[in-house]
């Protein structure tokens, strides 16, 4: 586990505050030697310093394992502070960058449940920029998974609608390629378009996180990236109000729908 950045001092000035139900956060940040990227990590701050050492360490070792396909054991046992700026400048290898940035958004942050979303950047191909989801329970450090807050008799009747939702959106979307002048004649287009869609047509749902509006379900894949080359959406919202059906009644307390 990546050894704790916070210090004493740090969390004397901090002990007043209570974080019984909500997160502090400190940006970590570090610029590669040219000064062109940049990393920004969420310090994540609790009443319960174990906790949030818990969660932090959880966060970056996430992060190494996306941003490094090879195991980095001295990345690892460094400090955070010491393994972003490791990961800062070896993110990029001969002028080929598989990131040229990370940052974070915070989409929930009360009811002693936290959502963060991590953004890999790469201004270089704006279609290689990922984003990866974050579910935590503030009291425990616990990392969230679907399978925590979806009831078990409701998880079928969720993903029914989820599927639902994404083949809708597919069609949308197939109709516009189809009718574009550039494929409406293109054989070849057509044909990557059939084949997006049966490796589309049984989605799994990839992450979740929590937000004002609702609850957000996240896809497997990019729907058409090589032929729409723009970024693609594959989150959905789910307004709250509807979503309570299928959530455990802890998690609906929490976020006051119940």
């Amino acid at each position: 586990m990546l050894k704790s950045l916070f210090l004493p001092t740090v969390l004397c000035l901090l002990c007043s505050v209570g974080f019984a139900q909500t997160a502090s956060f400190k940006n970590l940040q570090s610029t590669s030697a040219e000064g062109k990227r940049t990393f920004r990590f969420p310090i994540i701050v609790l009443e319960s310093a174990a906790t949030a050492a818990d969660i932090n360490s959880e966060l970056m070792e996430e992060v190494i394992d996306r941003l490094f396909e090879t195991n980095m054991p001295l990345v690892r046992s460094m400090n955070l502070s010491d393994a972003l700026t490791e990961l800062a400048k070896n993110s990029c290898s001969n002028g080929n960058c598989s990131v040229t940035g990370l940052d974070y958004k915070v989409l929930y942050n009360k009811n002693g449940l936290l959502s963060i979303k991590l953004t890999f950047e790469n201004s270089q191909n704006r279609l290689l920029e990922k984003e990866f989801y974050f579910n935590f329970d503030l009291k425990t450090g616990a990392r969230l998974e679907i399978q925590d807050i979806v009831k078990p008799s409701q998880m079928s009747a969720l993903m029914s609608h989820f599927r639902q939702n994404v083949a809708l959106r597919n069609d949308i979307v197939v109709a516009k390629i189809l009718n574009h002048d550039n494929f409406k004649n293109d054989a070849t287009a057509q044909k990557r378009v059939s084949d997006c869609l049966e490796k589309a047509s049984k989605p799994i749902l990839r992450d979740f996180a929590f937000t004002e509006k609702g609850l957000t379900l996240v896809t497997d894949y990019q729907t058409f990236v090589d032929i729409l080359q723009a970024k693609p959406k594959d989150d959905f919202l789910y307004d709250y109000k509807f979503v309570r059906f299928f959530l455990n009644p802890a998690i609906s307390q929490a976020l006051h729908i119940g």
